[in-house]
């Protein structure tokens, strides 16, 4: 119990409020003569003394002090998730604990844990918490946790998720309204101009399949990725990649010896190739068209 007592405000705040509370009413209740240094411990982590409702100088006065002085800092529901970062342990049987240190990125870099003021830091991770990013050593501790090359970073060992809630609900909500932009334009091709924009956007779907089958597919793909929609619907080559689709399908276009070919003119070894070409060669383009009629 002594050695808790050299917790930092933060490392006890990484363990979470019931077994803080649990380790400091434990403790007094060992040693109630050290009533003194728990109100000096108490004043020292919420910045004022305690301020019980209990009866003065009795037992359960005290630990209400402690309760009191932990409890709103651990338990206190966040109203506003903005800035709010939540760490994970992810498979908790397997990870009891992790201690939190200086660490040496992917890159061979020194990143040394240290709060805002300098003062070399340490952590540990026991349990699920958060992280507000208003405050700066919560900043520090984020940016140091969210490249740790074993714990977080994708390898065989990685034992921690972190959410950024703010965040990730902002790019939920991009995701969502970028969504909507590209159905928005797939909402007005006629069943022809889908089934060829389906093509070019790389929709996987028979040649004869139902214009309502096409549609769902293109949506999915509207949902899924649909920046590449809506850069592939405003690409100044548009025109040009639907051709060089239609001209591989229809076997005008020819893959001979790993090159396709045109009347036999090699064009390139894909698709962006033979884009390529034929913009630096649109003679090629009329003649492709007819063969395509």
């Amino acid at each position: 119990m002594n050695e808790a007592v050299s917790y930092t405000r933060e490392e006890l705040e990484r363990l979470g409020s019931e077994e803080v509370i649990e380790l400091y009413v434990e403790m007094f209740q060992k040693q109630p003569h050290h009533k003194k240094k728990l109100t000096n411990i108490i004043t020292e982590m919420t910045g004022e003394p305690p301020a019980p409702k209990e009866e003065p100088g009795s037992e359960d006065a005290s630990i209400g002090e402690i309760k009191r002085a932990f409890t709103p800092a651990f338990t206190a529901e966040q109203t506003d998730t903005k800035g709010i970062v939540r760490v994970k342990i992810i498979n908790p049987k397997r990870t009891a604990s992790l201690r939190v240190r200086d660490y040496y990125d992917s890159e061979g870099k020194l990143r040394k844990f240290q709060f805002a003021d300098g003062r070399p830091r340490k952590a540990l991770i026991k349990n699920n918490f958060s992280l507000d990013l208003s405050k700066k050593d919560d900043q520090l501790y984020y940016e140091h946790l969210k490249d740790h090359p074993i714990y977080v970073l994708e390898n065989p060992m990685k034992c921690l998720k972190i959410e950024n809630l703010y965040q990730d609900a902002i790019d939920g909500i991009e995701l969502e309204e970028l969504a909507m932009e590209a159905k928005n334009i797939v909402m007005k091709l006629n069943e022809e101009e889908l089934r060829d924009f389906s093509r070019i956007i790389g929709v996987k779907a028979p040649l004869n399949a139902a214009g309502v089958v096409i549609k769902q597919r293109v949506y999915d793909m509207c949902n899924e990725d649909p920046i590449s929609v809506i850069q592939m619907w405003e690409h100044p080559q548009k025109d040009t990649h639907l051709l060089v689709r239609k001209a591989i399908d229809a076997g005008v276009l020819k893959l001979e010896g790993g090159v396709y070919k045109f009347n036999a003119i090699g064009l390139g070894v894909s698709r962006d190739e033979i884009i390529l070409y034929l913009m630096s060669n649109p003679e090629l383009i009329p003649s492709m068209k007819r063969q395509l009629i």
